[in-house]
């Protein structure tokens, strides 16, 4: 019986960097983690993004500020070569802070049912609006959000990051209107929004 593919095999088999053998060892596994092909997904649209030759090179201190969210000790596991494709072709945008209602809530003396909460990001490729609450039975949190892009580009996935990480923990596609749901246990994350030709980061999810 085979193993579960790491998730550096998944990144190979992503950019097509595996052996035959070893690509059809890992889609047998797709039938059980149905996760690990969507993840490959998402992967493979980060590359396809930057392999289709449309993108505008975005500004140094963008960029600068985007790769001190990936520390390189999370990705030192991965092959290096896989890593500056999935990391460099892309373009990539940090999304502002623009509404968090925990401040609010604190100063009228109110604590939200569940410890529920909204944030708002918005930078020039679009508007993320975000509820975070505590799940009905269990440790879990949800995370409720809907991607509004400002322009023609589209949300095409969504990862759960750890803060500072790039290893995604959970993903899904977001509907049509660009509405998205995701479960995790409790932590502090960052959100990868794949859109067209960009990787948009929003940072400070906190699920504690």
């Amino acid at each position: 019986m085979f193993a579960r593919p790491t998730f550096e095999e998944l990144v190979a088999y992503a950019a097509g960097k595996t052996t035959p053998q070893d690509a059809a060892r890992i889609e047998q596994q797709f039938a059980k983690h149905a996760a690990d092909a969507q993840t490959v997904k998402c992967l493979r649209a980060v590359l396809a993004a930057g392999r289709a030759g449309a993108l505008a090179d975005p500004p140094e201190a963008t960029l600068a500020a985007a790769r001190a969210l990936y520390a390189e000790r999370r990705v030192a596991k991965a092959s290096p070569s896989v890593w500056a494709e999935l990391l460099e072709t892309a373009r990539r945008m940090i999304a502002e802070l623009v509404f968090d209602s925990r401040p609010q809530a604190a100063l009228a003396g109110i604590r939200g049912a569940g410890g529920a909460y909204q944030l708002a990001y918005r930078c020039e490729l679009a508007e993320i609006d975000v509820e975070i609450e505590k799940a009905a039975a269990g440790a879990s949190w949800r995370l409720m959000g809907q991607i509004s892009p400002t322009g023609s580009a589209q949300p095409r996935c969504v990862m759960l990051v750890e803060r500072g990480g790039s290893i995604p923990l959970t993903s899904v596609d977001p509907d049509e209107h660009g509405v998205f749901s995701l479960e995790a246990a409790q932590g502090a994350f960052d959100l990868l929004v794949i859109l067209d030709n960009s990787v948009l980061v929003v940072p400070g999810i906190d699920m504690q």
